[in-house]
């Protein structure tokens, strides 16, 4: 009688631990996902200096021949089409590694780290991240959702409030090698949440997400605070993300 009364406490205690426990292990992520975007603002910085004061072309089906082309009007380019903002050129990560001495688990949230940074399309010449990248993106080349499109950085010296990269908080997101599509966010009460793609981020728990700024800031932006944009460039996925002031809008 006394075991099962001391089994019964134990029970009990585990039952008020655990989401304490796991509680505190996503403020960890949290902060160790901040860091990665951190690293990957420092990088992309580092790779600006390195190209005249301008960002690479991040479009994911940029021909490494192409790598040094400094804009998208250039009649080279004619042959991109459509993009995805957490898709990036194998060229362009490797030289992440190379002048920037990136470590390449840096570029997704840890929460993402079995899905995301995905290399199974590299003979493609693509990989996918574990963030949304929007420095050196043709952000016209997307979708207004209810009227609103980011704005990409093509430059250091752009204005200050722009966003370089962020948490992927997305709906429609492709997940694990069955190719199922769903609703999914980093930063949820404890940790990674997921639901059917007809839900919203906030309808499944997502938290909000870590947000790299222009101006060397990183931030946790509440999920209020995140309006949907398109995140591929038909419209097709929806990602999350803080809008534009309206002076910062195009």
């Amino acid at each position: 009688m006394e075991l099962l009364v001391v089994v019964g406490i134990v029970a009990i205690l585990v039952a008020i631990l655990m989401p304490a426990l796991a509680s505190a292990r996503e403020s960890a992520r949290r902060v160790h996902c901040a860091s990665n975007l951190r690293q990957v603002s420092a990088g992309t910085m580092i790779l600006a200096q390195n190209n005249k004061g301008r960002f690479r072309l991040s479009h994911h089906v940029l021909r490494e021949v192409d790598a040094d082309v400094a804009s998208y009007d250039n009649r080279r380019l004619t042959y991109l089409g459509g993009d995805h903002i957490h898709w990036l050129p194998v060229h362009l990560v490797n030289r992440y590694q190379r002048e920037a001495g990136a470590d390449l688990m840096s570029f997704t949230c840890p929460t993402r780290a079995e899905d995301f940074f995905r290399r199974d399309r590299e003979h493609l010449g693509w990989v996918r991240t574990g963030y949304f990248i929007m420095a050196g993106r043709r952000d016209s080349n997307f979708v207004r959702i209810q009227g609103r499109r980011f704005r990409a950085p093509l430059r250091p010296s752009d204005p200050s409030r722009l966003i370089l990269a962020c948490d992927v908080v997305e709906q429609g997101t492709i997940v694990g090698t069955a190719g199922n599509i769903q609703t999914s966010a980093p930063h949820g009460p404890r940790g990674l949440v997921a639901g059917p793609p007809y839900r919203t981020p906030a309808q499944i728990g997502s938290h909000g997400a870590n947000v790299a700024y222009l101006d060397g800031s990183v931030v946790f932006e509440p999920q209020g605070k995140l309006k949907s944009h398109a995140s591929q460039s038909a419209g097709n996925i929806i990602g999350y993300w803080p809008e534009l002031d309206p002076d910062l809008r195009q």
